[in-house]
Order: C-alpha cells, then structure tokens, then sequence
C-alpha cells in the first residue's frame, strides 16, 4: 500500500464527516440566524406601524406591517411564506401588548 492510497481514503474519511456533521450543523446555524433576523425585522416593523397608525387601524397596519417586512427581507435576500411573515408580526404584536399591560400595571 502506497502514500496515495492512504491520502485518498484520509480524504474520504474527512469528506463522509464534512458532510454527516459539519454541514448539518452550518444549514442549522444558517436557519436559526435567518429566523433571528425574521424576529428582527418583525419588531421593527411592528414599532413603525403602531408609530404611524397609531392605536387603531389593525387591519391597515397589518397591510402596512407585511408589506414593509417584505421589502426589507428583501434587502436582506431572505425569502419566507407570507404565513410566516404574518406569524412572526402577530408574535411581535402580542409581545408589544404584554409590554404595555406590563407598563401599565406598574404605574397604576
């Protein structure tokens, strides 16, 4: 047996391990970054909505809320469902009212 054979199944060895281990673990990092940056841009816009329509106007600001989210996921070249846009609005949605009942609790 020469050098060559050895090196070659080395490689081999190397490549099946690359590819059961490392590369799983870098799509799941990928997703969960991408998914990080869904939350993000949600909460943004989600605080520009409510900055701009105000209390009222669920359904305009919802309109206003995807669209935008849309556009910057865009900038981004990320791409998701508009269920999954929605989802991730609503969630930033929901937080925001918990803050604000929070706050509110404080106070009184």
């Amino acid at each position: 047996m020469n050098i060559t054979q050895i090196l070659l199944g080395l490689i081999l060895i190397l490549g099946g391990i690359f590819t059961m281990v490392v590369w799983p673990y870098i799509k799941a990092h990928v997703s969960a970054e991408q998914l990080s940056m869904l939350a993000g841009i949600a909460q943004t816009v989600v605080f520009a909505a409510e900055k701009i329509f105000g209390a009222k106007m669920g359904e305009n600001k919802l309109a206003y809320a995807l669209n935008l989210a849309k556009k910057l996921l865009e900038k981004k070249g990320l791409s998701f469902d508009e269920d999954t846009i929605r989802a991730a609005i609503e969630a930033q949605v929901e937080q925001l009212d918990l803050e604000q009942k929070a706050a509110e609790g404080v106070q009184e």
